[in-house]
């Protein structure tokens, strides 16, 4: 925290007459989010490598986990991206180096960062195998790793993890049964610690499968995707039997199936993804389902002007049970719109909704959100469109909880190839302020390198000092105490008084807030600048000068306007000065 005080006065001066009336420029409504670096993921041989899941720790450190290819196979890698640079502190590779291991998701801990990475692993009998394992966040080691085969020729594979309340992890996904090929949702807990399974789940149900999990802080567990051409959820209590389960047919008799999960602070939980609507087409879908069991509370389907293809890929909630989901709509024959709405958590219905459309003109175009994230008070989500040349650019578009739209964070790689976000598991967010992606960036034709990039969305101050001194931190020429220009106005006064907008090295100390005698009070008043935020305007009184001697004064102005005034009296010397506070 820095407080900076200015100007003092004595009432035994004689002081002009007047006051500052204000000192407001117009300043933008949101700070633009700033790069603070980009980091690929190469082998540099010539294919593709891919990132395919990324965390984030408290400290804005990125884990991100990737599948690097060679000409006889893939494995996994995974890298701890520090937040002041972006530069590996450390790199584990895990996979047989002649198979085709792949990434499926990764759950973080914020705190130390180890990673817990859930996948699929190709073994020497042409199937898929889960492959769990956890990566030591502090050195990289490779702490433990789980493995389950249940048919030795067809695919068991994870689809998600997340962390369960007593710090231990659920993967959920599916496994092949041998007698008819059919698929059946499988549900593991795992001891963080060691590795060992807690508990096991395996549905009896042929069919079924599993597309995300969540966790509630009572141990409950929610595992939502199909049940043959149904969407399907189970909760399951925290010994892994089963609560209740409930599949849903869309009127069209279609297919049907949910692709995220989450719960509400209730102990109900919401579901989204896509069913088939009357009209026979897909329909982006959102539901809420009661904690205790028993059918939907509300189903909410979003039908584009296509009558074909809509669907949900992700769902958060906010503190005050409203949903965020996020997907696309099918609204012409000749592409899709990416599409995101906030629903009432109490009814379903939609508050507010936003679509983007990248111009092009592709029959399967990729505009879609895949994630969406809840940072401080913005909502963001990520995905792609592709622009009228056809190409597919990253966008994360931010929006206010209320719905006003901030602004889109495109990232365009090398011109004419296609840069693609195609899951929920590459949008990351830390604190109330940092976030990452995670990507593919094409570089030559269909070779594509792996991608990660962090971004600090700043407060006013930080995007001021980043303007005018290429930096947000507060430190060097940008530090708040500083006065480089030599103006006699430090650099934190120099934001408060003349707002975001102004260069340091024009400021005047004549248009600072001036302190007077007027009648029998000294006083000052202005009006806080425009897109100013973050700072706290304050005054205090003194007789003497001395440490200690310094009592606050009432701020009695009516936002945008503060006012500091303090009768006289009988002193016969009495000094006041204004104090500007950067949290």
């Amino acid at each position: 925290m820095n407080r900076l005080f200015t100007t003092l006065c004595s009432i035994g001066l004689r002081f002009p007459a007047g006051v500052v009336a204000s000192l407001g420029i117009a300043g933008p409504a949101f700070a633009l989010p700033l790069l603070k670096w980009s980091t690929p993921v190469d082998t540099g041989a010539s294919t593709s490598d891919r990132i395919k899941a990324v965390g984030m720790t408290n400290g804005g450190d990125v884990i991100a986990a990737s599948q690097i290819s060679s000409g006889t196979g893939a494995q996994i890698r995974v890298q701890r991206l520090p937040g002041a640079g972006g530069a590996a502190s450390w790199t584990r590779d895990v996979g047989a180096a002649g198979l085709a291991d792949d990434v499926v998701a990764i759950a973080v801990d914020p705190s130390t960062g180890d990673s817990f990475v859930a996948a699929r692993s190709a073994s020497a009998l042409n199937g898929l195998d889960w492959l769990v394992f956890k990566i030591n966040g502090n050195n990289g080691t490779l702490a433990w790793t789980t493995s389950h085969t249940y048919a030795t020729t067809g695919n068991d594979q994870p689809r998600a993890i997340t962390f369960t309340p007593d710090n231990n992890i659920v993967v959920a996904g599916m496994e092949t049964n041998p007698v008819n090929g059919g698929s059946r949702l499988r549900v593991t807990k795992i001891n963080s610690s060691t590795g060992s399974q807690i508990w096991n789940h395996t549905s009896t149900i042929d069919g079924t499968d599993a597309a995300a999990v969540a966790a509630d802080p009572s141990g409950n567990v929610a595992v939502a995707g199909r049940n043959g051409q149904d969407a399907f959820v189970v909760s399951l209590g925290g010994t892994g039997t089963v609560n209740w389960s409930q599949t849903y047919n869309g009127a069209g008799n279609g297919y049907d199936a949910w692709n995220a999960v989450t719960f509400l602070s209730t102990g109900d939980l919401a579901v989204a993804g896509y069913v088939t609507g009357a009209t026979g087409g897909q329909n982006f879908c959102v539901a809420r389902y009661p904690g205790a069991g028993g059918g939907s509370t509300w189903i909410r389907e979003v039908n584009g002007s296509a009558n074909s293809g809509d669907l949900a890929y992700d769902i958060v909630r906010d503190t005050s049970n409203n949903l965020y989901a996020a997907g696309l709509l099918r609204n012409s024959a000749t592409g899709q719109t990416a599409y995101i709405a906030k629903l009432a958590g109490a009814t379903g219905s939609v508050t507010w909704s936003f679509a983007k459309n990248g111009g092009n003109t592709l029959p399967e175009a990729t505009d879609a959100f895949f994630s969406v994230r809840l940072l401080g008070d913005d909502v963001l989500t990520a995905g792609c469109v592709a622009d009228p040349t056809n190409k597919s650019n990253i966008l994360v578009s931010r929006f206010t909880t209320a719905g006003v739209f901030a602004d889109d964070t495109v990232f365009d790689g090398t011109a004419h190839n296609n840069d693609f976000l195609l899951s929920r598991n590459l949008l990351t967010t830390a604190g109330t302020s940092l976030f990452a992606i995670g990507g593919d960036s094409e570089n030559s034709g269909a070779i594509s390198d792996g991608l990660v990039r962090s971004y600090l969305i700043p407060t006013p101050i930080e995007s001021w000092r980043q303007t005018w001194y290429g930096t947000p931190a507060s430190s060097g020429n940008a530090k708040d105490t500083a006065d480089p220009y030599k103006t006699g106005i430090q650099n934190l006064h120099v934001f408060a008084f003349f707002g975001p907008n102004q260069n340091p090295a024009t400021a005047r100390i004549g248009l600072l807030p001036k302190i007077q005698r007027i009648g029998g009070n000294l006083s000052t008043s202005f009006t806080q600048p425009s897109g100013v935020g973050g700072i706290t305007y304050g005054a205090e009184s003194s007789t003497t000068l001395l440490p200690g001697s310094w009592q606050a004064v009432p701020d009695t102005g009516i936002p945008p306007q503060h006012v500091f005034s303090i009768p006289a009296g009988n002193n016969p010397r009495l000094f006041l000065r204004l104090k500007v506070t950067d949290p």
